[in-house]
């Protein structure tokens, strides 16, 4: 808990920071090549480990151990992000 809230504060804290010097130095369209950054990566390990195609065919998904679990737990879900 204390890792997570000292990430959050900081990524607070240098966020308007290192974004503003961004604006100021590169332009403003220079902040969307963070996300290119940071999406670059996940979208190579994504390539190597998702499966299917002809040479490796997708997973078969585990199926439910009683009927209507699945409705069960998106009920609560919907439930819990509208309450939300």
């Amino acid at each position: 808990m204390g890792i997570f809230m000292g990430v959050a504060t900081l990524s607070s804290m240098s966020g308007p920071v290192i974004g503003s010097v961004m604006t100021q130095s590169f332009g403003w369209r220079s902040l969307f090549f963070v996300n290119v950054l940071l999406c670059a990566p996940c979208v190579w390990v994504l390539r190597r480990n998702l499966r299917g195609g002809p040479e490796h065919p997708p997973l078969a998904l585990p199926r439910s151990d009683r009927p209507g679990q699945q409705l069960a737990a998106n009920l609560v879900f919907a439930v819990g992000v509208l309450g939300g």
